[in-house]
């Protein structure tokens, strides 16, 4: 009989690349362990193709939930006293779910990933015998007692590069931080020669700390080169409609030799993978955009 473990999954929305992970990972326990899913309560890709991997069972108060994180972004402008009591009350209650559930199932580990899925599942587990997995994809910014409190209580921390594991700045935490990069199975196509443009290709959620804003003001200084960019992804986070309105006014600004494609949001991108020449990723570490007379604080 093999052993149990529950996935716990904050997110609903699009299939992002934390979610991706997420996916592969379960694929790999399910080989060695029967996995139970705990997802959230709504339809979407994500919690859509979950469902079909494994068993499963629904996060409770989705209307909670979707008030105080709404379906993906970690982001929130919201922080009023009413958002604040929301959130402490998912917290409370949602804990005590996972930790019910943990008593009910006796798994060996309980998986799950990025600041929500620690603080919403993962706070009393040290109280019980079993190993709780985080995965953490990006830097931690909550504060130096809320960053002990959140590497202090999973018993492994997985981080996808060198980076962020030096930029948590963990100290006597740093045995339990596995450095594990990201792996995407992409099924290998020949490259399509038929396009007379050169291809860039953008793939990931548009939002500020992605960088598509340096990408388009990079392409400003190519007057004579046919160029065409690609770009996979929808708007989202907080600052969505701001941000938009900012990647508008730099689309007007670009000469008519660049050509500037939103494809949206896409299952099977290979095709696009194909046919590009150059795939482009343009994380921002840390700065502020300023349009409209709006400062637009950017960290990740």
């Amino acid at each position: 009989m093999k052993e149990k473990a529950l996935v716990f999954e904050p997110y609903t929305g699009f299939i992002a690349g934390a979610q991706k992970v997420t996916h592969n990972v379960i694929d790999i326990l399910k080989t060695k362990y029967d996995v139970t899913l705990i997802l959230r309560n709504s339809k979407s890709p994500n919690v859509d193709e979950l469902k079909l991997k494994s068993k499963y069972k629904h996060i409770p108060f989705e209307f909670f939930l979707s008030k105080v994180f709404g379906r993906g972004s970690s982001d929130s402008r919201s922080n009023g006293l009413a958002i604040k009591v929301g959130m402490l009350f998912l917290m409370a209650v949602l804990n005590v779910y996972v930790f019910i559930n943990v008593l009910i199932y006796r798994p060996s580990l309980v998986y799950t990933y990025d600041p929500r899925g620690l603080i919403l599942s993962g706070l009393l587990l040290k109280l019980l015998n079993t190993k709780l997995v985080w995965h953490l994809h990006g830097p931690i910014n909550f504060g130096k007692t809320m960053n002990k409190i959140l590497l202090s209580s999973p018993d492994i921390i997985l981080v996808p590069s060198n980076y962020i594991k030096e930029s948590i700045n963990s100290g006597s935490y740093d045995s339990k931080i596995n450095v594990i990069y990201n792996g995407f199975k992409i099924d290998l196509v020949d490259k399509d020669k038929s396009t007379e443009f050169f291809e860039m290709l953008y793939v990931g959620t548009i939002v500020p700390h992605k960088g598509l804003h340096n990408i388009l003001i990079a392409l400003k200084g190519f007057k004579n080169s046919a160029i065409t960019l690609n770009i996979l992804g929808e708007y989202h986070g907080e600052y969505k409609i701001e941000y938009k309105i900012y990647i508008e006014s730099l689309l007007a600004e670009l000469p008519k030799n660049i050509k500037v494609n939103f494809l949206g949001w896409v299952s099977e991108p290979n095709k696009y993978y194909a046919k590009s020449s150059l795939l482009l990723f343009s994380s921002v570490i840390d700065g502020v955009i300023n349009f409209n007379d709006f400062d637009l604080p950017i960290r990740i």
